[in-house]
């Protein structure tokens, strides 16, 4: 999505990924062919400083731990890199791993305040070098105008009925199980409310065939009763606006991209108090929260809202507010160009003034002569490059499927008064992992 970001403001973007990888076969016109073995893999460094050479790349940014690495011999000769820490699992405060985020990188973002204080507490981080950038949500993809009917009918649930949906992978740590306990409880009580799982397992899908089983075991069916489970779908924003409320019942959260999708649609929110969450989700104004793996708390959140409809409606007003203010992808995406703007020591900003210049050379004057210079580009440059890259692995951009690591590059396009106006090019090179909650 940065890349597209990039692409819409004027820039050329590439996508590198593994060449088996679904991505690849999906947009080969942007994609280039790169494979990240293992950390610290000389030759993965050794192609990414080739990469840096030909297109004079000034900022790398990592996001998974196996890029990282990978970028360590270069942030050693000297190339500023970035690096991204997405999850709340604490990093290991041995001599290695605490180098790998105090001397390993130029700076580190954050995708919660929790994580940045873990950094700071454990690992001995400069909290002046930790920046937060949370997940972010497209506005124009989801909004309150999204229709969801089709979604509904599609499962027989009907305009009478309270929806409640999770939408994640089917792990361990997203609380599934304690969602279908609550959500059979509350059925106990309210037959008219419907509860939806889309998503689908990863590796051997073991847990997603249990859960399945144990809804076939009450209901008969795992796809017509009033729990169902979806499966993998793309069509996430006609889910937002087809679900009542959304369910984050995880154990362990950054914070959720889910959650500002839906806050975007209008949509209340029940999540978990742990991790990221409660930074976005503000208990009886964006949101409820409840412990996590705490089933019968869950089970009466659920039933309040079943209950009171102007509750929905209001929370979900809540949520899309502070989502319009604080959550807006573009506004992250600034959040990311200002530090890459400091960390290159470069402004980046259009500029649109007059000045005198050198002709010739340097060796005359135009005296009185001034030329408009327009730079409309990231990090005030002539060109701009981001690079995104991923481990191999089974992530999803909204956890509900299957996508492989990918690494984007953008370069931007140069205008300048005149021909001879042009400056020396300045670039940006930025790794990044596709999914949100890389290990």
């Amino acid at each position: 999505m940065e890349a597209r970001w990039l692409n819409l403001n004027g820039h050329r973007s590439w996508i590198a990924c593994h060449p088996k990888s679904e991505l690849y076969r999906k947009a080969p016109d942007i994609c280039v062919p790169v494979s990240f073995e293992r950390s610290l893999d000389p030759a993965a460094s050794l192609e990414l400083h080739r990469i840096c050479r030909r297109f004079r790349i000034q900022v790398i940014h990592a996001h998974s731990p196996k890029d990282a690495w990978t970028c360590v011999p270069l942030r050693a000769g000297g190339m500023p890199v970035v690096r991204s820490r997405q999850i709340t699992n604490p990093v290991k405060a041995d001599w290695r791993h605490s180098y790998a985020y105090r001397r390993g990188c130029s700076a580190v973002v954050a995708a919660a305040e929790c994580i940045r204080r873990d950094l700071v507490r454990r690992n001995g981080v400069d909290p002046h070098r930790i920046v937060v950038i949370g997940e972010g949500v497209d506005l124009n993809r989801f909004n309150p105008a999204n229709r969801g009917d089709g979604f509904r009918r599609e499962f027989g649930v009907g305009p009478e009925h309270v929806l409640f949906g999770i939408v994640a992978m089917i792990r361990p740590e997203k609380g599934h199980a304690c969602f279908l306990t609550a959500a059979m409880e509350v059925l106990d009580q309210h037959s008219h409310a419907r509860f939806v799982v889309v998503g689908t397992g990863v590796g051997a899908r073991e847990l997603e065939r249990k859960l399945r089983e144990r809804i076939k075991r009450r209901f008969q069916t795992d796809t017509a009763g009033p729990i169902f489970f979806a499966g993998y779908r793309d069509d996430v924003p006609q889910i937002m606006a087809a679900l009542d409320v959304l369910v984050v019942p995880s154990t362990a959260e950054a914070q959720s991209l889910v959650v500002p999708q839906a806050f975007a649609t209008g949509k209340a929110v029940i999540a978990s108090d742990v991790g990221g969450l409660p930074e976005n989700v503000k208990h009886e104004r964006t949101g409820l929260l409840v412990q996590p793996g705490a089933e019968r708390e869950l089970a009466a959140a659920m039933s309040r809202l079943v209950e009171d409809g102007a509750l929905r409606l209001r929370l979900g007003q809540g949520g899309y507010e502070h989502a319009v203010r604080h959550l807006a992808f573009d506004g992250k995406m600034e959040q990311s160009v200002r530090l890459y703007e400091r960390i290159a020591e470069r402004p980046a900003r259009v500029t649109h003034g007059w000045k005198p210049r050198v002709v010739g050379g340097g060796a005359r004057r135009a005296a009185g002569r001034m030329v408009s210079r327009k730079r409309p580009l990231i990090l005030g440059a002539a060109a701009a490059i981001v690079l995104t890259i991923g481990a191999w692995m089974e992530n999803g951009p909204t956890g509900l499927g299957t996508q492989q690591g990918n690494l984007a590059l953008a370069k931007s396009e140069r205008t300048a008064s005149s021909a001879d106006d042009v400056d020396e090019p300045y670039e940006l090179y930025v790794v990044s992992e596709a999914e949100s909650g890389g290990a």
